[in-house]
């Protein structure tokens, strides 16, 4: 799943320095939505193929009730 690059700085600044967990929410609260973004876009893109493979062979089972 391919994301862009992140850029992240200054985590804890604002507080002279930040706790693990703090930082660790900081770069959370930056990932999740671009990951939860990819992983929509590819679930839609699956969904889509599945869609379409699946009426692949509509014409011709409607060609074979017509016989």
């Amino acid at each position: 799943m391919p994301l862009p690059d992140l850029r992240l700085k200054d985590i804890g600044k604002k507080s002279n320095g930040a706790p693990a967990g703090e930082a660790a929410r900081q770069i959370l609260d930056t990932i999740t939505p671009q990951v939860t973004q990819s992983m929509a876009s590819r679930s839609i893109s699956t969904a889509g193929q599945a869609l379409l493979k699946g009426v692949e062979g509509v014409p011709k089972t409607m060609e074979n009730l017509f016989k």
